[in-house]
C-alpha cells in the first residue's frame, strides 16, 4: 500500500446548483444519481421535522443533503473514518449545513483503531473489510446493468478502480458510544453504508438504544450470511423491513434493506 499522500479535492455543482467538495466527480454524480432517484424516498416520508438522522458512512454528505432538502429543520450527525471524504464531509456542511456534526469515526463492535483501505479512484468503495471478490461482482454486475458490451468489460479492471489504494488508521467508537456522547433517546432514520461492516454496526448498538430508532436504511452485502443474519437482527427488534436489490446489482452481492417501525 502507498502511505497516505495529498489529496486533490475537487468541486462538483449538482443539478440545482449547489456546489460540493468531492474527491472525485463521476463517483458524486453517480451517487447524488442514485440516491435521488427515490432510494430513500419510503424511510423519507417518514421523518418528521426536527428528527435526528445518524449517518453512518457519511461519505462527502450528500445523503445529509437529500434529507434535509426533503424535511426541515433536522439534527444530522454523520459518521465518516477516511480523512479525505471526511474533509469534503466538513466542507460540505460548513457550506450547507451549518448546524450538522461531522464524527471522524468509524462504527464497530469493539472501540480502538483499526485500519480503513481507501481507494482515491473510488472512494465509495473504501472500507474496512476489503474483498476483491465481492467488489469484482459488484461492480461487473453495475456494469451489465449499465449495457456495457462483455468485449468492454474484459477490458475492465478491478485494479484500475483500486489503484493507489492507502490504508489509514482510523478511531472506532460502538454506536451506543456515539448515542451516548449525543443524548439520542429517539433517531428518525439511523442510515448504515460502510461496504460490508454494516452487521457490526448493528451489533454494537446497546438493547437500550433500538427502541428510540424508527426507520433504517442500510446497503447489506449478502456475503457470509450477513443479510440474511441482518434481516433477522432487525426482525428480532421489531421492525417491518424490505429488501430492495437495485436494478444494477441483480447479479450482484448489494441489497438495500429499508426497516420502519411505528413509534408514538
Amino acid at each position: 500500500m502507498n502511505p497516505p499522500g495529498t489529496t486533490q479535492f475537487q468541486e462538483y455543482a449538482l443539478p440545482d446548483g449547489r456546489v460540493v467538495s468531492c474527491t472525485n466527480k463521476f463517483n458524486t454524480a453517480g451517487v447524488w444519481q442514485e440516491f435521488s432517484d427515490g432510494l430513500y424516498a419510503r424511510c423519507i416520508a417518514r421523518l418528521r421535522p426536527n428528527d435526528t438522522v445518524v449517518d453512518v458512512g457519511g461519505h462527502i454528505g450528500l445523503t445529509s443533503l437529500l434529507v434535509t432538502d426533503a424535511v426541515p429543520d433536522l439534527r444530522i450527525i454523520a459518521c465518516e473514518p477516511a480523512p479525505p471524504t471526511f474533509e469534503c464531509l466538513v466542507q460540505n456542511f460548513e457550506r450547507h449545513l451549518p448546524t450538522a456534526i461531522a464524527v471522524n469515526v468509524a462504527i464497530g463492535t469493539q472501540p480502538g483503531t483499526t485500519t480503513l483501505t481507501y481507494y482515491p479512484n473510488s472512494d465509495v468503495m473504501s472500507t474496512l473489510r476489503v474483498d476483491d471478490e465481492d467488489d469484482r461482482r459488484n461492480i461487473e454486475a453495475a456494469l451489465t446493468s449499465f449495457g456495457v458490451s462483455d468485449e468492454r468489460q474484459r477490458q475492465f479492471h478491478l485494479d484500475r478502480t483500486k489503484a493507489g489504494a492507502v490504508e489509514y488508521p482510523v478511531k472506532v467508537i460502538t454506536l451506543a458510544h456515539l448515542f451516548a456522547e449525543y443524548h439520542l433517546k429517539e433517531v428518525g432514520l439511523l442510515k448504515v453504508d460502510v461496504e460490508r461492516a454494516e452487521l457490526d454496526v448493528f451489533r454494537s448498538l446497546d438493547d437500550a438504544d433500538w427502541p428510540g430508532i424508527r426507520n433504517i436504511i442500510a446497503e447489506v452485502h449478502d456475503v457470509d450470511g450477513q443479510l440474511a443474519e441482518t434481516v433477522e437482527l432487525l426482525r428480532d427488534k421489531g421492525f417491518h423491513l424490505d429488501d430492495l436489490q437495485q436494478d444494477m446489482y441483480d447479479t450482484g452481492t448489494t441489497h438495500m434493506v429499508t426497516a420502519t417501525r411505528d413509534l408514538p
